[in-house]
C-alpha cells in the first residue's frame, strides 16, 4: 500500500489541519498538538527528516518512559492520527497502546519471571497484566539508558522509578519482585541494595460500608422471588449476605462445591486461592433448591447460577453488582456514603458478627481471611466495643484557664 510522504517540518500542520477536519474538541486538539511537537523534538534529536510507522511507534515508547502512562498515552493521540494520514486511512477514536515487546537483555528475563507468577505463584490475570506493564517499561528504559544485567546499579533503578511519577510505588513493586527473582535464580550475582528503595504512598484511611441487620434484611426482601430471575437473586444475595462470599466466588459456584449430606460449602477462593469450608445455612440451602428446581434453565453448565438466554453462561460481574445496588436502592435504606454492592453485604456481615460478640479468628475464617490482620478494620466501626475501651477525659483545673499568656487568660 502506498503511503504518503510526510516530511518532519509539516507534522505539526498536518495535526492541526487533521483536528480540523474531524471537528476535534479545543482541549483534545491541544493535546495533539503538543504531541506533534514533542515528537517533532525527538525526531531533530534522532536526525530523522521523515515520518514513518517505525519512528512513531519508537517514540510510543519512549514516551512511556518519561511520562505516566495517562499522559503519555494523550501524547500519542497524535501519533494514531498521523498513521491514519499516511495510510491514507479515517483516525479511528481510541486508545492507544503501548505494544508489549520486551526488548533488550532484560526481556527474554522478564517474560520469564511472569510465566513464573502464572505458574507458581497463580497470581490474577490483573496482577499480570500490571506487571507487562511495568517490566515492559523497564525493559524499554534499559535499551535507552543502555544498561543490562552486569551493568546493573541501584541508581539506573532509581533514575527509572523517576520517570514513572504519580505510578511510582505500584511499578517499584514490580520491578524489586523482578530484582528478587534475578538474584534468587543467580542471574545478578551481586546485592542491589534495592530493599531500601521505600517510595511512600498517600493513602486515606477508609472505613468499610456496612448495613445493619435491619437493613440487610429489607435488602433481602426487594428481590420478587415470585419470578424465576427473582429466584436466582435471591440465592446469590444471600450467600453474599449470610455468607460473605465475595462477587467472583458466588458467580463461579459449581455444583461440585456444595455437599448436600453435610450441608456445606466448600470453594478456593478466586482471589486468596485459600480453600474454605462454610456451614450450608437452610436459608441459603433452600434458596438454591428452589432456583434450581424452579427456575434455572436446562443446561449442563457446570456453575450454579447462569444467564437466563442461550447460550447459558457464568453471571458477570456487572450483572451480580446492578442487581445488588438496584435492591438496595429499592430498599429505602440510608446508602449515601457508602458502598452499594456485594462487597458492603460482605462488609455487613463481618461488622454484625463483631457486634455479636464473635471472635476475630471465627469471622477471620468465615471471610476466608489469611489472618486475623485484614479482619481487624472491622474493629474501627465496632462503635460499643470501642466505647469499652474510652478514658475519662482528666479534669481541667481553673487555674489552667487562668494562666497568663494563655488563650483563656482574664
Amino acid at each position: 500500500m502506498n503511503q504518503t510522504k510526510l516530511l518532519r517540518n509539516e507534522i505539526v500542520d498536518v495535526c492541526r489541519n487533521e483536528c480540523s477536519k474531524y471537528g476535534l474538541s479545543i482541549n483534545y486538539s491541544s493535546i495533539v498538538l503538543i504531541g506533534s511537537r514533542t515528537l517533532v523534538f525527538y525526531m531533530q534529536e534522532k536526525q530523522v527528516e521523515v515520518y514513518s510507522l517505525a519512528i512513531g511507534q519508537e517514540f510510543r515508547e519512549y514516551i512511556h518512559t518519561v511520562k505516566s502512562k495517562k499522559y503519555a498515552d494523550q501524547l500519542c493521540r497524535s501519533i494514531d492520527i498521523l498513521n491514519a494520514y499516511v495510510n491514507s486511512d479515517l483516525y479511528v477514536f481510541k486508545r492507544p497502546s503501548l505494544a508489549k515487546t520486551f526488548p533488550g537483555e532484560f526481556g527474554p528475563l522478564a517474560i520469564q519471571y511472569m510465566q513464573y507468577l502464572r505458574d507458581e505463584i497463580h497470581c490474577r490475570p490483573a496482577t499480570i497484566k500490571h506487571y507487562e506493564f511495568s517490566l515492559n517499561m523497564f525493559c524499554i528504559y534499559s535499551g535507552i539508558s543502555s544498561f543490562g544485567v552486569n551493568s546493573l546499579k541501584l541508581d539506573y533503578l532509581l533514575d527509572f522509578f523517576s520517570t514513572v511519577q504519580n505510578m511510582k510505588a505500584s511499578v517499584v513493586q514490580c520491578v524489586k519482585g523482578f530484582m528478587h527473582y534475578l538474584t534468587d535464580n543467580k542471574i545478578i550475582k551481586y546485592d542491589l541494595g534495592i530493599d531500601n528503595i521505600k517510595p511512600s504512598k498517600f493513602r486515606r484511611e477508609r472505613l468499610p460500608s456496612f448495613y445493619s441487620k435491619e437493613e440487610v434484611l429489607l435488602i433481602e426482601k426487594q428481590i420478587d422471588r415470585a419470578s424465576v430471575v427473582g429466584k436466582r437473586d435471591y440465592a446469590m444475595m444471600l450467600l453474599a449476605s449470610r455468607l460473605g462470599l465475595r462477587s467472583s466466588d458466588i458467580r463461579k459456584l459449581q455444583f461440585s462445591n456444595i455437599n448436600w449430606d453435610k450441608n456445606e460449602i466448600t470453594i478456593m477462593q478466586d482471589k486468596t486461592k485459600k480453600t474454605v469450608v462454610l456451614p450450608l445455612l437452610e436459608d441459603v440451602g433452600s434458596a438454591i433448591i428452589d432456583y434450581v428446581v424452579n427456575a434455572r434453565p436446562d443446561t449442563n453448565e457446570k456453575y450454579v447460577f447462569v444467564s437466563f438466554r442461550p447460550p447459558y453462561r457464568v453471571i458477570t460481574a456487572s450483572t451480580f453488582s446492578v442487581m445488588i445496588a438496584k435492591n438496595i436502592y429499592k430498599s429505602g435504606v440510608e446508602c449515601k456514603g457508602k458502598h452499594h454492592g456485594s462487597h458492603a453485604l460482605r462488609h455487613s456481615l463481618a461488622t454484625n458478627l463483631l457486634e455479636g460478640n464473635v471472635s476475630l479468628p471465627v469471622i477471620s475464617s468465615v471471610l476466608g481471611h489469611s489472618s486475623t490482620e485484614s479482619t481487624k478494620v472491622y474493629l474501627s466501626v465496632d462503635i460499643q466495643s470501642l466505647l469499652y475501651c474510652s478514658h475519662d477525659v482528666p479534669e481541667v483545673k481553673d487555674g489552667f484557664y487562668q494562666q497568663g499568656g494563655g488563650e483563656f487568660y482574664v
